[in-house]
């Protein structure tokens, strides 16, 4: 058993709050055992994504609508373990395993990944997990929590946009103004020959690819959309190459 787990156990046992318990105990201190399992149970119920509770030995044991009908079956269905192994893409069953595996023996307390299951009709959904694993006191046995939020529709409008800015050759980059993170299009990448398996460059490199008539204004562009949390439609020439020249 992880020490982690192993903390989260020896805490609940006492009823007091684990260093792991990640916020939990602030939500349980001001409502009492039936109030919280009233507000889980319409978590539950009530969410707009998926929501499972399985267990390794034991299967599915909790399943909500919204995670039916996100694959065309009824809960029972669903519940029955025969098919909750049918209904994942054999090619993503190993790393399936491999995620709950780290969960279960402690080594991370939240895994994410994404994965395909098969609809009821064969279309393949993408969806993004996000799994926890919880077990009562005095228990050997691990539940699996997981958020089940399919994004088929999301890639697919991704990837049509590649697509579209491929054929037009532009570029699009977006900023997450309270980390300063960047985000670069495929064609982005490609204008400006740089992998994109390294990610985006920062903004100070941006500016260095960009002629410098044009990156003043560039810099002025992004700051006044960042006050704003606006997007921005501009026209640059990129520096193309050690003579300078510009595409």
């Amino acid at each position: 058993m992880g020490t982690q787990k192993r903390d989260r156990q020896d805490a609940a046992a006492r009823g007091e709050p684990s260093e792991h318990d990640g916020g939990h105990a602030g939500f349980r201190s001001g409502l009492s055992a039936a109030e919280v399992a009233l507000v889980l149970e319409a978590a539950f119920e009530g969410a707009p994504i998926g929501v499972t509770v399985s267990s390794p030995a034991r299967g599915p044991l909790a399943i909500n609508q919204a995670f039916a009908a996100m694959l065309g079956y009824t809960i029972d269905e669903l519940r029955d373990q025969r098919n909750s192994r049918a209904i994942t893409h054999r090619q993503d069953l190993a790393r399936d395993q491999a995620a709950i595996a780290r969960l279960t023996a402690g080594h991370t307390q939240v895994e994410r990944w994404e994965k395909r299951y098969i609809h009821r009709d064969g279309q393949v959904v993408l969806v993004r997990v996000t799994a926890a694993c919880v077990s009562e006191p005095g228990s050997d046995e691990n539940l699996i929590v997981a958020h089940v939020e399919d994004i088929t529709q999301a890639r697919r409008a991704e990837q049509e946009l590649e697509r579209a800015q491929r054929i037009a050759q532009l570029g699009s980059f977006a900023i997450d103004p309270a980390f300063g993170e960047m985000v670069w299009s495929a064609e982005m990448c490609r204008i400006f020959g740089r992998d994109p398996a390294l990610g985006a460059a920062d903004l100070d490199a941006l500016f260095s690819l960009i002629h410098p008539d044009d990156a003043e204004l560039l810099r002025r562009a992004v700051g006044d959309a960042e006050k704003i949390a606006s997007e921005l439609d501009l026209r640059v020439r990129a520096v193309d190459g050690p003579n300078g020249s510009c595409t």
